[in-house]
């Protein structure tokens, strides 16, 4: 990978994963699975529309869904910005 915002992207998940693995239990991984995946299908419905939407209004507004999702879940992230 030779993108650098793919690799901080890249970095990012990954220490957002290692969180969720170490405050998974096993009376929550279900749960944490399920939000996991569906979590996962909504960003790239939310990203496609903001992609190949004809309605610039529709895309714009995904863009910016997708930007405010990311930045809460770098917040979460020591560090995160």
């Amino acid at each position: 990978m030779n993108d650098p915002k793919a690799q901080d992207y890249e970095l990012r998940r990954g220490g957002f994963i290692s969180l969720l693995e170490a405050t998974t239990t096993a009376d929550n991984a279900e749960f944490v699975l399920s939000h996991r995946v569906n979590s996962k299908h909504a960003h790239a419905r939310l990203l496609q529309t903001a992609t190949f939407a004809s309605d610039e209004v529709k895309a714009s507004a995904a863009r910016r869904a997708a930007k405010q999702y990311l930045d809460q879940c770098n917040l979460l992230i020591l560090g995160g910005v």
